[in-house]
């Protein structure tokens, strides 16, 4: 069975209790239970394309081509670290 890659958006505090990794999934954040904000996150969520290039931040990439002077595309994607790389079954 395939992957699905998944953006998901959850409040930070949050995030920052979930990296704290020392969590029950049923205590509760926020007036909601951590498995709630789960399935609500991931409900929510926005579905990567199969295949997908690898996925840069365009203002880095614009900053990056005023800082380096060129306007060549190829020049500055090759500078710019990408937020998700690329779908391993992209070609």
């Amino acid at each position: 069975m395939a992957d699905v890659e998944l953006v998901i958006k959850i409040p930070e505090e949050t995030y920052n209790f979930l990296k704290g990794g020392s969590f029950i999934v049923s205590g509760e954040r926020n007036g909601k239970t951590i498995l709630q904000q789960f399935c609500r996150a991931i409900y929510n969520g926005t579905p990567l394309p199969e295949n997908h290039g690898k996925i840069v931040d365009i203002d880095k990439l614009l900053e990056e081509m005023r800082a380096t002077r060129t306007y060549d595309i190829s020049f500055a994607l090759e500078r710019v670290k990408p937020i998700i790389e690329a779908d391993k079954g992209r070609k």
